[in-house]
């Protein structure tokens, strides 16, 4: 006889044992061992589970608190055992709850470390299962009901008894359920225990008073309870008390008329539906769009008008708001009755009773089609504008209407050292400190006015030098007038600032080099002229006089070159002092006629209005305007000057009947050296008079402009600001 070693056998009986057993080796828990019955638990295969740690197989146990239970045994080398513990995994393809009895036993090597556990569990879940069910029915917040094959009441729960206010189950225990009902429900509750017995699940609504005769409705399932073989042994009846929500869906019936007719007034088209997404109503609109009826659009059957590669994206976000009881919102085409489709803005919202449950949705379907061609338009606009932007060397850049900077183009980044995330750092500390003043004023008064405005200022670049730009920027408004962004321009006339500048000292050094000898040679030929008015023939006084003539007229230039040689260099000297403005004027008229025999200058108005202001540089901008009206009107002999109160300014228009401007000019002649091309072999001069008469009415507060049409002559208005107004 052959002698078998007993360890011959403790595989096989491990294998055999009617408890799962298995060994988790090291920190990992890798499954070393796991008998028959330990994989039927499981329901895996030896394959997929030897040699694979166990949270790789259950990843849905990691969050359960086992691996902290088994990584302290390993750790501390204590066993671990426990009662009913529960556990979720996954096995016949679903998360599934287990309750086990369980014993984590160390494994130590000979020095007392611990390499592996051994774990045996035994599944209670049917033990655990009876003493849960009858703890589930007496927590159920309904009224649960076991009856017999018959319909005969064996169980109510404590709940149930409350709410039928029922305090002694012994009067109606082995009692027929449908006994409790009224005459109009007892053949329902009949016919729903016979399909229970038949092994159907019934769902219905009905009224039964309480014990006590309060008045409640129910909603109620009645479904059969089966052996391990499926043949009812029982039935069970829940009945959950609805009689609010009846009543709160009696007060939305009540309203319904009301609120359809107002839904059929509304410009949209509107829908209301079922919690669960089934649509039962449309208002008039939706008919007279789609050309459909009820019928065929009922429940869902609104997908037949939805183009065919938009609604099942349509349907998808529909049932996940739906699910979630969320107000929906989407934007897709609708087709109408004539074929066409149109965009629609869809909106759903759900309407909940006080419990805060859905009873049903309202919808409305909004036509936007203009309004997404005009987005699209606006969008294509703003391509095209950033294509443009992006490849010219101006700087161009954008703000909201809280003159926030929302985008400048790459010559503007390019220009100021930035990148895309330090945009908010460009700010007026790229502006030259001394042009921050003038730059304010001139966003400030645009702001207030919601004109365009444009400035003159130096702008700091990435190697911190100053260029001048000349910088314009518009408003845009939207549909209602509102300004929504205002779009700005840079262009660098810096080189071109730097010739003026150049132009202006040879000027000012020219100016001044002249005046002297010029002055010299107007006395000497002053002095000829009184020697020769006795003695001399006619022709050489003549000559004379025509010599002193240009010799002041030269004089008149230099002065205007010097002045606007100061105004350049801020150093232009005002004297201010309170005159009456209307005595300057009357005077001033007087002495240029003195110099002019060619025309005639006839006054209206005579306000006394004092000004505070330079008096002497006030009449050096009346003489220009009455000048160029004389200069530019050679065929006419008849000038015009108006003197008017208007508020708090007083308005002097000096009118001639001359050549006249073209619109064009009309703004440009108040710029430094601006003369009109197809005049300036005619009538001489440099284009300064204008401009220096410019920056003196606005040192004053005040602003000069001019009305004009070619062939009928040109009127200049200027608006200065008076202190009082004098009375005889």
């Amino acid at each position: 006889m052959t002698f078998i070693n007993s360890l011959d056998y403790l595989p096989h009986i491990m294998e055999e044992l009617p408890i799962a057993f298995s060994v988790l080796e090291g920190p990992d828990f890798i499954v070393k061992i796991a008998n028959k019955k330990n994989l039927e638990i499981w329901q895996r295969s030896a394959a997929e589970t030897i040699n694979r740690p166990l949270f790789d197989i259950f990843p849905e146990v990691k969050s359960q608190n086992f691996k902290d239970i088994l990584t302290n045994v390993y750790q501390q080398g204590i066993t671990y055992n426990a009662e009913d513990v529960p556990a979720q995994f996954i096995r016949n393809g679903t998360l599934d709850t287990g309750y086990f009895d369980i014993i984590y036993q160390p494994l130590k090597s000979d020095n007392g470390a611990v390499y592996a556990i051994m774990v045996i569990s035994k599944e209670v879940t049917t033990k655990h299962a009876d003493v849960f069910n009858k703890h589930l029915l007496e927590s159920s917040p309904d009224c649960v009901k076991i009856l017999d094959q018959d319909g005969r009441i064996a169980f109510m729960n404590f709940n149930g008894r409350c709410a039928m206010e029922l305090e002694d189950f012994d009067i109606v225990k082995n009692k027929y359920w449908w006994e409790l009902w009224g005459d109009e429900y007892q053949n329902i509750i009949l016919d729903a225990v016979q399909r229970a017995k038949n092994g159907e699940v019934v769902h219905f609504e009905a009224f039964c008073a309480t014990f006590k005769g309060t008045p409640k409705w129910w909603n109620i399932i009645v479904s059969p309870i089966t052996d391990k073989d499926a043949h009812v042994e029982s039935i069970i009846a829940v009945s959950r008390d609805i009689t609010e929500k009846k009543i709160a869906e009696k007060k939305i019936a009540d309203n319904e008329v009301q609120f359809r007719t107002l839904a059929n007034s509304i410009p949209q088209l509107a829908w209301m539906m079922q919690p669960d997404g089934w649509i039962y109503w449309y208002n008039e609109r939706w008919y007279d769009y789609t050309g459909t009826t009820l019928e065929q659009m009922q429940g869902w059957g609104w997908q037949a008008i939805h183009h065919p590669a938009m609604v099942e994206g349509v349907v998808k976000r529909f049932k996940e708001a739906i699910d979630g009881g969320n107000d929906w919102e989407d934007t897709f085409l609708l087709r109408g009755k004539d074929g066409n489709y149109r965009w629609f803005l869809s909106r759903a919202f759900p309407l909940r009773n006080e419990k805060g449950e859905i009873m049903q949705w309202f919808g409305t379907n909004t036509d936007i089609t203009e309004r997404r061609s005009m987005e699209e338009a606006l969008k294509e606009n703003e391509q095209r504008f950033r294509l443009l932007a992006e490849n010219i060397t101006e700087l161009i850049w954008v703000t909201d209407s809280n003159h926030q900077l929302t985008y400048i183009n790459e010559s503007a980044y390019l220009y100021f050292g930035l990148v895309p995330q330090s945009l908010q750092n460009l700010n007026a500390d790229y502006i030259h400190p001394e042009d921050l003043v003038k730059n304010r004023k001139y966003w400030e008064v645009s702001q207030q006015e919601e004109k365009e405005w444009a400035v003159e200022h130096r702008l700091k670049n990435k190697y911190g030098e100053y260029r001048w730009h000349h910088t314009k920027a518009t408003p845009h408004k939207n549909s209602e007038g509102k300004i929504i962004m205002w779009i700005g321009t840079c262009i660098d006339i810096h080189d071109h600032k730097m010739k003026e500048q150049q132009k202006d000292e040879f000027m000012s050094i020219a100016s001044h080099e002249l005046k002297t000898p010029l002055t010299v040679a107007k006395g000497y030929i002053q002095i000829l002229s009184h020697v020769l008015s006795d003695s001399g023939t006619r022709a050489v006084q003549t000559y004379t006089m025509k010599a002193l003539d240009a010799i002041e007229r030269m004089q008149q230039m230099i002065a205007e070159l010097l002045d606007i040689s100061k105004i350049q260099n801020g150093s232009l000297t005002y004297f201010y002092s309170r005159f009456n403005f209307n005595a300057l004027l009357n005077e001033t008229i007087y002495d240029f006629l003195q110099h002019t025999r060619s025309h005639n200058i006839s006054k209206q108005g005579n306000p006394a209005v004092i000004v505070y202001g330079d008096e002497n540089r006030m009449k050096q901008v009346i003489v220009n305007l009455l000048s160029n009206a004389v200069k530019y009107s050679p065929s006419s002999s008849e000038v015009q000057v108006c003197l008017t109160v208007e508020d708090s300014f007083l308005h002097l228009a000096v009118t001639d009947y001359g050549i006249g401007l073209n619109a064009e000019h009309l703004d440009k002649i108040f710029e430094r050296y601006y003369r009109i091309k197809e005049q300036s072999h005619v009538f001489d001069g440099l284009g300064i008079g204008l401009y220096i008469s410019a920056q003196i009415v606005e040192k004053h507060g005040g602003n000069i402009y001019a009305e004009s049409e070619p062939g009928k002559g040109s009127t200049f208005h200027l608006k200065l600001p008076f202190e009082t107004l004098e009375t005889d």
